[in-house]
């Protein structure tokens, strides 16, 4: 199978992975300077993946010690998944945003957690068996992100990095993940956007066990964060590269609008009276309809917490807990 490659930008090569997950493929980026090339992100860890980087590395003319760091923007496996392999290969070492190694340490080092994530979603009324499929999906998920790095490097937020010949400045971007790491070279007006903003789709924002109070909360504020900057290049996590950073912006946050009017639309349509609360499970099937693989209940599931709980902080709605199990209020 081919693995698509193509400049994106002089010496800024882009690079599509097939990831095993709705989404099919995944944007990592390659930086070519004078004193090395730079990664950034990586891809699930699998033989398709291995035999896409060695065609990757031949068709650049790039040998292993070339390399000089693999940036990782986030702990999610499709981002994060190959840093291991990739550091065994070259020696490079691996960097990620300070704010995010406790997440990617409880998501990946943990074994108690997909448990947590098993009993977390049923206090939120997600049935047992679909929430026990989406606790086995996610220990199906650790061959995807091992071996893991021997050191991961931390960055702080406002660093400014090398990758190849330009310099970027971290941004720490919350939201999608409570750690995500975009990339800001003011020079050149481009924006490493990975999963804050992405084209025609929009990220998926969850709350679960693993999460702060609000993430969809945070991700708005992330994204007015970045929306007026002069970006000529946005380069996305997925799909195709964005060229009106701030027109799409504004259709995501739009969107999040709509969709927080149409889980009350949904609450006062399920909720006959004013002591009669609606589960997040309800809600959730109705926002996104009947689904069949764990990994799609899960992201909609927690989607539809993240929106119910901004509606919360913003004393739209109530939450209350009845026996053991929690209920949301108009």
């Amino acid at each position: 199978m081919q693995t698509l490659i193509d400049e994106v930008y002089q010496n800024i090569f882009r690079v599509s992975l097939r990831i095993p997950v709705p989404l099919k493929a995944i944007n990592v980026y390659l930086f070519k300077g004078n004193d090395g090339w730079t990664i950034v992100d990586c891809g699930f860890h699998d033989s398709e993946s291995e035999n896409a980087w060695i065609q990757v590395f031949h068709k650049l003319s790039i040998r292993s010690e070339n390399i000089k760091q693999i940036v990782v923007t986030h702990y999610h496996p499709d981002h994060y998944g190959g840093a291991g392999w990739l550091q065994d290969q070259t020696g490079a070492p691996v960097l990620l945003l300070d704010k995010e190694k406790k997440y990617l340490d409880r998501t990946w080092h943990d074994q108690t957690f997909p448990e947590e994530i098993q009993k977390f979603f049923m206090e939120y009324g997600m049935p047992e068996k679909i929430a026990s499929d989406v606790k086995d999906e996610h220990i199906s998920r650790y061959e995807a992100v091992s071996p893991h790095p021997k050191e991961i490097k931390l960055l702080s937020a406002g660093e400014h990095i090398q990758l190849g010949d330009f310099v970027f400045e971290t941004i720490w971007s919350p939201g999608h993940t409570e750690g995500l790491m975009t990339l800001w070279c003011e020079k050149e007006g481009i924006f490493i956007a990975n999963d804050l903003v992405l084209p025609k789709i929009t990220p998926n924002i969850s709350l679960n066990v693993n999460s702060v109070a609000n993430p969809l909360n945070d991700f708005l504020t992330s994204l007015r964060k970045i929306r007026d900057l002069p970006a000529k290049l946005t380069l996305p996590g997925h799909r195709q590269i964005i060229d009106n950073l701030r027109e799409r912006v504004d259709e995501i946050i739009h969107h999040h609008g709509e969709r927080l009017e149409n889980v009350k639309r949904i609450m006062k349509s399920k909720q006959t009276s004013t002591d009669q609360g609606v589960s997040a499970w309800e809600i959730s099937k109705e926002l996104f309809g009947p689904l069949t693989e764990p990994v799609q209940h899960r992201f909609a599931f927690a989607e539809t917490l993240s929106h119910l709980e901004y509606l919360v902080h913003e004393g739209q709605i109530k939450k209350e807990i009845v026996k053991g199990h929690y209920y949301y209020y108009l």
